[in-house]
């Protein structure tokens, strides 16, 4: 799967969502003049509307799908694209409403990389701040930055093999989009841009995945 094709198909999973709370402002309660009918039952639900549910202390954790590239700054430009796994935790403290703070370790992993000999595997620990656009929302941004980490492992024979890692910065965008399950739980899809600096290449990642969010 090209990492071209990821960004499509993730814009329909967030996509889905929001439409699905604009139907929910379609309030049957309402008159044919348009007038709001309260009962104490409904006045409580408003309220709890409009009130954010985040604050205090978050932890996420969710796994998907990402297309790798790399540049070897050999002028030949970017590879072609690889498929391999996608990990991520990220956990902080809550702001304001729309605003969170607090720190991912994520990770994307291959074996058997283009179908050669040898493994690679991607690392990153990160500062990041996630925004809300409204403070009632589900929809979000984040932006991050912070360590990165890069491996080969070259599988010489059965027993023995031979791995090289280098050390750089990272720098990832994303966004999604939180769908309460409970009080107290969401199900987000997310979509993540990832790039990577080292001294002899760059890396990208841009990957599609499902996380459990707990606020």
């Amino acid at each position: 799967m090209r990492a071209g094709m990821l960004i499509p198909l993730a814009l329909v999973c967030l996509v889905l969502p929001a439409r699905a709370v604009a139907q929910d402002d379609d309030d049957p309660h309402h008159d044919r003049h348009g007038r709001r009918s309260h009962s104490p039952g409904l006045r409580e639900v408003d309220e709890q509307s409009t009130r954010s549910r985040r604050q205090g202390f978050w932890l996420s954790a969710g796994l998907g799908v990402g297309g790798e590239s790399f540049d070897a700054k050999d002028g030949l430009g970017w590879s072609d694209d690889q498929t391999g796994g996608v990990a991520a935790i990220r956990l902080g403290g809550t702001v304001s409403p729309s605003f969170l703070v607090g720190a991912e370790l994520s990770g994307w992993a291959l074996q058997n990389y283009n179908h050669q000999n040898y493994d690679r595997a991607l690392g990153s620990l990160m500062g990041i701040v996630q925004w809300y656009p409204s403070p009632t929302g589900g929809f979000w941004l984040r932006g991050g930055v912070g360590f990165a980490h890069s491996e080969v492992t070259q599988n010489l024979s059965s027993n023995s093999s031979l791995r090289t890692a280098d050390n750089g910065t990272a720098l990832a965008l994303g966004m999604g989009y939180d769908i309460p399950v409970s009080r107290k739980v969401s199900l987000t899809p997310t979509l993540d841009l990832m790039g990577q600096r080292y001294r002899d290449f760059d890396e990208r990642v841009v990957s599609l995945g499902l996380a459990v969010a707990f606020h």
